[in-house]
């Protein structure tokens, strides 16, 4: 099928824009309360529940489809599936973390990480942190991991004829972006930033390429 056939992905960027509005007055307004309330409340009721669910280990281990090696891997195996898909993945990839490393690394250079943010709470131990993870300080906005696992499974989930795996893609694309908040190395403007790049220059990829290679 041709683009035309999977217009209802749109809805995507209205969920998104949405929550991007909202959470951008939020970082504007009380840029440190939203983060700090929600982390706070996990580290003193949730801690036994979260461990006891397997939930660090679940979170540790899935931030890595956002991975840019894993997400070769991906764009790899599908190039072997099918050269056509596997090349507009790769355009998708490329595009998205060349713009996304850009805008964390030039334009918000200056946006710290919620444990930098939140030193004070980490040191004397009230942050809740995750056993096992390499924190980062700098580099905040936007969420690589989350723009390139958008990148690659909402154009993926595009191509796909099945539409309960496309569902599935898409899904486990926010669960990514939901790990790098549980992880604590992103806040959730972030991770809505990330998926906003990924999600734009997946359908974009798709829709231009689409008739073309």
């Amino acid at each position: 099928p041709g683009p035309t056939s999977k217009t209802s992905f749109w809805k995507i960027f209205d969920i998104e824009t949405i929550f991007l509005i909202i959470f951008l007055s939020i970082k504007k307004f009380w840029p440190k309360l939203f983060f700090a309330l929600i982390n706070t409340y996990l580290s003193k009721n949730l801690i036994a529940s979260i461990r006891l669910l397997g939930l660090d280990l679940f979170f540790k281990n899935i931030t890595y489809i956002g991975d840019g090696v894993t997400a070769f891997i991906i764009v790899l195996v599908v190039f072997l599936i099918r050269k056509r898909e596997g090349l507009m993945v790769l355009v998708s990839l490329l595009l998205t973390t060349a713009v996304a490393q850009f805008l964390k690394r030039y334009i918000f250079s200056d946006l710290f990480r919620p444990t930098s943010v939140f030193k004070d709470l980490v040191d004397n131990g009230s942050w809740y942190l995750v056993e096992g993870v390499n924190l980062h300080e700098k580099y905040s906005f936007p969420s690589g991991h989350t723009a390139t696992v958008f990148s690659v499974l909402i154009l993926i989930a595009l191509l796909l004829k099945n539409k309960k795996i496309s569902v599935f893609l898409v899904f486990i694309s926010f669960v990514v972006g939901l790990s790098r908040i549980y992880l604590s190395q992103h806040f959730l403007i972030d991770v809505l930033a990330g998926s906003l790049i990924g999600t734009v220059f997946s359908v974009l990829t798709y829709y231009f390429l689409f008739s073309y290679l």
